[in-house]
C-alpha cells in the first residue's frame, strides 16, 4: 500500500508542468544625442526614434522627428489696413494702405 502511494506522489510530480520564463528583450539605451539635443542656431533638427520590434518603427520613428521638428517653429503674422476717404467740393479721394 505504502508503494502505491510512494508511486502516486512520483506520477503526479512527473506530470506537473514546469513553467519556462522566457527573459524579456532587451532595450539598448538611448545615444547621447537623444538625450540632449544638438543645438545648432542657424538650423532646426528633429529627433525622433522607436523601439525597432514594431513593425513599422521606420515610419514612427520619421513622424516623431517631425513632431519635433515642429514643435520647435513658430511663426507669428500680423496685418493692419488702413482706408482714408475724403470728400471735399464734390471731389473724392480714396487710399487704402495694408500692411502683412
Amino acid at each position: 500500500m505504502k508503494l502505491v502511494y510512494l508511486f502516486s506522489i512520483f506520477f503526479l510530480i512527473g506530470c506537473s508542468s514546469t513553467k519556462v520564463i522566457e527573459p524579456e528583450p532587451t532595450v539598448a539605451p538611448a545615444p547621447n544625442w537623444v538625450k540632449q539635443k544638438p543645438i545648432e542656431s542657424p538650423y532646426y533638427s528633429g529627433i525622433g526614434m522607436a523601439i525597432k520590434s514594431s513593425p513599422d518603427y521606420l515610419a514612427i520613428a520619421k513622424n516623431n522627428a517631425l513632431n519635433d521638428l515642429a514643435s520647435e517653429i513658430s511663426v507669428q503674422i500680423k496685418s493692419s489696413s488702413v482706408l482714408y476717404q475724403v470728400e471735399n467740393n464734390d471731389r473724392f479721394r480714396e487710399e487704402f494702405k495694408a500692411n502683412t
